[in-house]
């Protein structure tokens, strides 16, 4: 990320974070963006804005339309599925979400089987998405 780009970050749980390069009217436009009652707070250390995350569609909203290109990171929870199918298949071959960890044998206690065919990973993984907006995207 280039110093001068925003970036928009919706982590899994708690607040969105925005970093803006620095104008005086930040703090005015993101309020006319997420709504002048939403609470908005700025972090000194890491120099940048937060607010809640139903405000994430607004914010990410204006800055596509008032920068060149911005980064946006949203974070979301997952949980690993698989196939009983799996456990009990022969050879090599596995293209399932649990990578071959159960594949010909249940050798993973990370699983549980819910229903008749189904495993789903136990605790939840977080995977990132990257994307750029922008007017000149």
């Amino acid at each position: 990320m280039k110093k001068t780009e925003p970036m928009l970050h919706r982590p899994v749980k708690g607040d969105c974070e925005l970093y803006l390069p620095y104008h005086p009217d930040n703090r005015r436009d993101i309020k006319r963006a997420i709504g002048p009652r939403s609470d908005l707070t700025f972090d000194k250390v890491r120099k940048t804005w937060r607010f809640k995350r139903t405000h994430f569609q607004e914010a990410r909203a204006m800055i596509a339309h008032d920068y060149p290109e911005a980064t946006v990171i949203v974070d979301v929870s997952v949980r690993g599925k698989c196939d009983i199918r799996c456990v009990q298949a022969r050879g090599d071959e596995c293209a399932c979400e649990c990578g071959g960890d159960n594949h010909g044998g249940l050798r993973n206690s990370n699983w549980t089987q819910v229903g008749e065919t189904t495993l789903v990973e136990n605790g939840e993984k977080t995977r990132r998405r990257t994307y750029k907006v922008g007017y000149a995207v």
